[in-house]
């Protein structure tokens, strides 16, 4: 006998705060692009001013080097530039700031200055193998030769694995506590394997 059971959520949202650290940190793919040369960064140098004010200046290849009024003489490969405007002659022309990619996601997930940010309110949806458990009874002759009337023996798993989930990085099941739409650990939920064996006499 084969015995499955699911478990299904649709419909909810959840705010991740393990989501919103990873990303801060740069610990997830999501911030891979623009942190190098082969991940599309573009290069720029730290230009030090009349006066020691700072300003990041872009250079035309990751291949050049820093100028004499750099910084540190240091070429960077993880710049890169926002979509959007900026003002100009009393007027609007394309955003060519280059900032560090690390810059970045610390301001972005810090642009609320508040921890309930909509970045990061995820669709909780999801399908779970809550559990499966197969069982095996062994042939009479073979019960009776150990003078019982049957054998059944069974293995079960449960919370096994996500057939789907909506939520990335993190176990859908990870609240904090008894609260519902606040995740706050990665931890997942404990996988557990039992074997048993059960004898008529």
């Amino acid at each position: 006998n084969v015995r499955v059971g699911l478990d299904f959520n649709f419909g909810s949202r959840l705010i991740s705060m393990s989501n919103y650290y990873l990303l801060g940190t740069g610990t997830v793919k999501e911030t891979l692009p623009n942190r190098d040369e082969a991940s599309g960064g573009i290069p720029y140098y730290i230009q030090v001013m009349p006066g020691g004010k700072e300003q990041i200046v872009r250079l035309d290849s990751h291949q050049a080097s820093a100028p004499s009024d750099s910084k540190d003489g240091r070429v960077y490969h993880d710049g890169m530039i926002l979509t959007g405007v900026k003002s100009k002659d009393n007027g609007y022309v394309p955003n060519d700031q280059i900032i560090p990619v690390a810059a970045y996601w610390f301001t972005f997930i810090h642009d609320m200055q508040d921890n309930l940010q909509p970045d990061y309110i995820y669709k909780n949806n999801y399908v779970k193998l809550r559990e499966i458990a197969i069982a095996y009874s062994l042939p009479k002759a073979v019960s009776e030769r150990m003078h019982l009337q049957k054998v059944t023996l069974s293995l079960t798993g449960r919370n096994l694995f996500y057939l789907h989930k909506s939520i990335p990085n993190i176990d859908s099941e990870s609240l904090q506590g008894t609260n519902s739409y606040l995740e706050y650990s990665i931890f997942p939920m404990h996988r557990s394997w039992g074997f048993g064996v059960n004898v008529s006499f």
